[in-house]
């Protein structure tokens, strides 16, 4: 899914609803922040399982479910998948 499609998918969406996504060979959350706008975080997969988040800063996590919102910026219980 492109960034493009992603955005119309949200756009009605309430905060912190995402989706994970890959646009070629690189992985995305997109997500509604907290000013109802669109935000896509590029990370990678990195070694042993770690998934790392590059914007000036480094997330290291052992879990994606733990990862997601540290990326978002917000807390675990805020955090929802978007549904159909």
């Amino acid at each position: 899914m492109d960034l493009i499609t992603s955005e119309k998918l949200l756009e009605n969406e309430s905060p912190y609803v995402y989706i994970l996504h890959q646009v070629d060979h690189q992985l995305y959350i997109s997500y509604v922040n907290k000013k109802n706008t669109v935000y896509h975080v590029a990370f990678i997969l990195g070694s042993q399982g770690k998934h790392i988040y590059r914007n000036g800063w480094v997330i290291t996590s052992d879990e994606l479910e733990d990862f997601i919102p540290l990326a978002m910026h917000t807390t675990k219980d805020s955090c929802q998948p978007f549904h159909h």
